[in-house]
């Protein structure tokens, strides 16, 4: 499947904390935000539910320190 479009999003965030939801410590975290997550934002900023079937996405990026 060809997509139609792409899109490209560059984020920079001076902290950031995206929590493993199986967990409920809070010093165990990602350090790059899960696809639900992106996808979650998008949908919000579009006010277009319904759009995570539609979606060939990646999340790709480097982090350079993780904090505890």
């Amino acid at each position: 499947m060809i997509p139609d479009a792409a899109l490209e999003i560059r984020l920079r965030m001076p902290v950031a904390h995206f929590r493993n939801p199986l967990t409920f410590d809070y010093a165990q975290t990602y350090p790059l935000p899960p696809p639900s997550t992106v996808v979650g934002m998008l949908q919000s900023q579009l006010c277009e539910f319904g759009l995570g079937s539609q979606l060939m996405m990646s999340v790709k990026g480097a982090h350079r320190a993780v904090a505890f």
